[in-house]
């Protein structure tokens, strides 16, 4: 499926400069392994960032990205800490993506800890960089940072991306 659609995009007239293909691995780490193969299977007129690989999915990324902001958001954070027995805003990867049920589930988790105050999108644009580092190894955020620095931030420095170049 990857390598399907990186295909598509270097068979376009214009293909673009580079390509980002996000994919909530779900607890599959063979979707990590096809990705990576695709990339390797061909020469690419494009980068490709490699990074975009959620473990176990996209919510993680949000709850490794969520900081309280008052003592209500202390408080619920620190009921899910003890409800879960570990921090998942410091260990997003122990979440859960397949039962919704599962008190572990990522969305769930998200869902409680955003009950009030801002929503995960604007807290997501105000994080520092060096939190979604330092809190999202295990759940692939710092490796999509890096990613997103070696390969997609050049781009944009060459001018090189455009509406249409950058997908």
């Amino acid at each position: 499926m990857h390598r399907a659609a990186l295909l598509l995009f270097a068979e376009e007239s214009e293909p673009p400069v580079a390509v980002v293909i996000a994919r909530d691995l779900d607890g599959r780490a063979e979707r990590a392994e096809c990705f990576a193969q695709a990339v390797a299977a061909g020469s690419w007129p494009f980068d490709v960032v490699l990074g975009a690989l959620p473990e176990p999915e996209i919510e993680a990324w949000l709850v490794a990205a969520w900081v309280p902001e008052d003592d209500a958001e202390r408080q619920r954070l620190d009921a899910l800490r003890r409800e879960l027995h570990f921090d998942p805003c410091v260990q997003p990867e122990r979440l859960t993506s397949k039962n919704e049920a599962d008190r572990k589930n990522a969305k769930r988790v998200l869902a409680v800890l955003t009950t009030t105050g801002r929503d995960a999108d604007a807290r997501w644009a105000d994080v520092l960089i060096e939190r979604l580092e330092a809190s999202g190894a295990a759940c692939g955020l710092a490796r999509f940072v890096r990613e997103v620095r070696e390969h997609l931030v050049p781009v944009v420095e060459r001018g090189g991306a455009s509406a249409s170049g950058l997908r």
